[in-house]
C-alpha cells in the first residue's frame, strides 16, 4: 500500500472511530435517561397496587357484614 492509502485508511478508521463513541455516548445517555424515568413509573405501579388491593379488602369485609344480613333478609322475605 502506498503512503496516501494508508493515511487515507487511518484517517477512514479515526472518523469510524469517532462516530461510533459519539453513538456509545447517546446510547448510554438514553439509557440513563430511560432508567431515570422508570423509577417515578415503578413506583406509581406499586402505589396502584397496593391501593387496588387495600380497596379488594375492604370490599370482600363489607361483602362478608352484608351477605349474611341479606341472608337474613331473604329467609325474613320468604316467611313473610
Amino acid at each position: 500500500m502506498s503512503r496516501e492509502n494508508l493515511n487515507s485508511t487511518y484517517r477512514e478508521l479515526c472518523n469510524c472511530y469517532k462516530s461510533s463513541i459519539r453513538s456509545r455516548g447517546q446510547h448510554r445517555s438514553l439509557a440513563n435517561k430511560a432508567r431515570d424515568e422508570k423509577a417515578p413509573l415503578k413506583q406509581r405501579l406499586l402505589d396502584l397496587a397496593a391501593l387496588k388491593a387495600s380497596v379488594r379488602k375492604d370490599v370482600y369485609e363489607m361483602l362478608g357484614i352484608v351477605t349474611p344480613w341479606l341472608v337474613t333478609l331473604k329467609t325474613l322475605a320468604t316467611i313473610w
